[in-house]
Parts: structure tokens; sequence; C-alpha cells
């Protein structure tokens, strides 16, 4: 049991709330206020490949979707063809009319649309990441790393030249399923990710470099700039744009609540405003809970000052 020792912790929390915002990390994530903001990349030969792996963080932003009278009430997260079965490669959406929502995952052999759901899990205001794969004659669905369903398919999966949009199902019928949230780190593999290989790097931030990486969206410097060497830059419309989030889901171990891959005072600052703000853990901040009871409290902090002090 750790106890608070006033003459050594209290100067450096004052401190601590003092000057936290100017320290806060600056992750930049994509932002669509549900009202016709979308982005979209060009289609890349390197995305048609029997194995594939999408993999993306979001925040739903509000806690309902629109109604789309006679249709399913949904928004579309990302979407690469849609219209028909016949020009539909994959895609991702949200569903039901109010939290919790469950999340869609689907692709196409260009005549059967093979579908994933998730259980009813989606919260309006935290984190998730999603991870979309897709093996030569079966598709696996995971949320935050837990696999959510796998399904088998028939055929071959159906390559398309329509690009990636994000933030609306990519079919002008349908204009009230525009998506109102977050979305960030977006990454594309030309290769079917196993659960350890999700798990083991859904929570750090990627150099662009790695091995059958296709396609990587930060949106850190404020655009949709494809980080890989294969520069499949996206553009943004409408009135999409960027801000900074200063609960990221991003670290790269506990303790890294900013997310900059060090245990240093700006952990320290994201904790504070986490446990001022909502002591309850979420998908975006099991960073700090530091004694890994899935509250986020003073004892959290406390071993986190300990931590930095030790460094």
């Amino acid at each position: 049991m750790y106890q608070i020792k006033p003459n050594k912790f209290s100067l450096l929390i004052v401190l601590v709330l003092l000057v936290a915002e100017p320290l806060l990390c600056q992750n930049q994530v994509m932002v669509l206020d549900g009202d016709f903001d979308y982005t979209e990349i060009p289609h890349a030969s390197d995305y048609d490949n029997s194995q594939l792996t999408i993999e993306f963080w979001f925040k739903k932003d509000n806690d309902f979707i629109e109604d789309t009278p006679g249709q399913i009430d949904m928004e579309g997260l990302i979407y690469k063809g849609y219209t028909t079965s016949a020009d539909r490669h994959f895609n991702f959406g949200i569903k039901q009319n109010s939290a919790p929502f469950f999340l869609n995952f689907s692709v196409s052999n260009g005549g059967t649309v093979f579908q994933l759901n998730s259980e009813s899990i989606i919260q309006a205001f935290e984190w998730y990441h999603v991870a979309g794969v897709i093996d030569e004659q079966s598709i696996s669905l995971y949320i935050n790393g837990i696999l959510q369903g796998s399904a088998e398919i028939s055929g071959s999966v159906n390559y398309v030249s329509a690009p990636i949009v994000i933030g609306k199902v990519s079919s002008e019928s349908y204009a009230n399923r525009h998506y109102h949230g977050h979305i960030d780190d977006i990454r594309l593999w030309n290769e079917a990710r196993s659960e350890s290989e999700i798990l083991d790097y859904l929570g750090s931030p990627l150099q662009g470099d790695e091995e059958n990486l296709v396609g990587y969206w930060t949106f850190d410097d404020a655009t949709a700039i494809d980080l890989t060497s294969h520069m499949n830059d996206g553009l943004m419309y409408d009135d999409t744009h960027t801000s900074v989030d200063i609960y990221s889901w991003m670290c790269s171990s506990i303790g890294d609540v900013s997310g900059d891959g060090q245990v240093n005072i700006s952990d320290i600052l994201h904790t504070v405003n986490i446990i001022l703000s909502n002591p309850t853990i979420s998908s975006n901040r099991f960073c700090a809970d530091i004694n890994g009871d899935s509250a986020l409290d003073v004892s959290d902090l406390v071993q986190l000052v300990e931590l930095v002090l030790g460094n």
C-alpha cells in the first residue's frame, strides 16, 4: 500500500496543476462533425491483396445516430466502395440509434457481402481501437485487441478502384450517414495481422517503415499525409480538421500516459487531468492505471510520481 508523504509530493502536485496545460501531449486527431465532413484517400494497387489488416482508433462524439427513414441507422467510419456488393471491398460502420452502439465490419467477394457485428459495447466519448483482418478465406474483427468474431468467406475478396473514404458511407444515397466523432492513427497492412501483433502495437505509434505496412495516417501535422514510403496522401473535405486530444489513446507502456515513449512529468500532468475530469478507466486511459485496479485515482498518481522520481 502506497502512503502519500506530504513533504515529498505536495509541492510537485501543485506545480503540476499550475503548468499542466502547456506540457500536454500534442497528438492530433481527425475531427468530423457529422455534417458532410469526410476525408478521401486514393486507391492504390498495394491495397489489392488477399490478406489485409485495417486498424484505426475512433471516439464517437455524441450518444445518438441520426434516423435514416426506411434504412438501418448507421454512420460510416471507413469505407472502400459501398453502393452494391460488386463495387465494395471493405467497410466499417457503427449502428444503432443510441448508445451503446455496435460496430459492423463487412467484406465483399463481388457478389456476396460477408459481415461481422460486435456486441453493443461502443459508448460515446470513449476511444476504441478497431482491427479488421482479411485472411484469404476468412475475416476477423477485433476491438481493443479482443476478438469479436470471425467468419469464413467464399470466393476471392473483391478489389475495387474506389478510394478509401473516412467519415461517411461512400454513397451519396445516404446523406445522413456521416460520422460525428474523432478518428486517428489509421494503419493499412497487406498481411493478416495476428491477435498478438495487434495487441503489441495498438497503443504505440509506428515509424512508417514497418514490414508490410502500406498506409499510415496519423493526422499529427493537421493533414492526411501517408507516412509510409507509398506516400498515398489523402484530402480532407468540407469542415474536416484536426485538434489536440489531451486524453490520447497512445502510449508505449504503463505510465507513458502522454504517449511520448518516456515516463516523465508530462505523464503526471495527463494523469492529474484524467483524475480531475473523470476517475473511471476507459480504453484510452489504460496507461494511467498504474496499479491495475481499473480505477484512476490518487494512488495511481502517487505511484507514477515515484516512477518519475526514480528515473
